[in-house]
């Protein structure tokens, strides 16, 4: 049985382009987004990334002072 023949890059006539990292749109290989509001939700989603970055250091921080400091300050019995 033949495997069928790969077609070469110059066959598929389709030309250089990106993709929309939200929408997956095509777009030119100039840009990185689609339009403005595809480029304000990664400014969203970044945003919303950051912060709950933030929220769990600020949680980890404080299960850290729980476990390891707050014993360290008790009043010997």
């Amino acid at each position: 049985m033949k495997r069928p023949r790969e077609k070469s890059k110059a066959e598929h006539d389709i030309p250089l382009h990106l993709h929309c990292v939200i929408c997956g749109r095509p777009i030119s290989i100039d840009k990185r987004f689609c339009s403005k509001a595809c480029e304000e939700e990664e400014s969203k989603r970044y945003k919303r990334q950051r912060r709950m970055w933030f929220t769990w250091m600020a949680i980890m921080i404080a299960i850290f002072i729980m476990i390891f400091i707050m014993p360290l300050l008790r009043p010997p019995r």
